[in-house]
């Protein structure tokens, strides 16, 4: 969190059963970085089934994953996503992440190499 210039976004993939506190680990890594916590607009907690429920939806939800991301990075480069149950997001908007994760400088102008992605599975 202190480098100010990171060759790629911060990425986290907790893996675990049922009950393991994966979840909640992500709950204490926002609320030792945001002062709001879970709360703080710049904290995204995004749920497979809720986020892409509908498979025929997907390019809609491609677009409305984009937009959050690229909006909350140009709002807070230190912007925080949470993806629950990311085994079951369908590939098509893994794909649609893939980009805000590799080694760019930015990315339609914005750097994405600050914000913090953690996947649960």
């Amino acid at each position: 969190m202190t480098n100010e210039d990171p060759s790629k976004a911060v990425s986290l993939s907790l893996h675990g059963g049922t009950g393991t506190g994966k979840t909640n680990t992500s709950y204490i890594i926002a609320q030792s970085i945001y002062k709001k916590g879970m709360q703080s607009k710049f904290v995204h907690l995004l749920s497979s089934t809720k986020a892409s429920p509908h498979e025929i939806h997907i390019d809609q939800y491609k677009d409305e994953l984009k937009e959050l991301i690229e909006t909350s990075v140009k709002n807070c480069e230190r912007s925080m996503f949470i993806f629950d149950k990311f085994d079951m997001i369908p590939s098509d908007l893994i794909d649609a992440i893939i980009p805000y994760l590799d080694d760019h400088d930015n990315l339609n102008g914005i750097n994405y190499r600050k914000p913090i992605f953690i996947f649960i599975r």
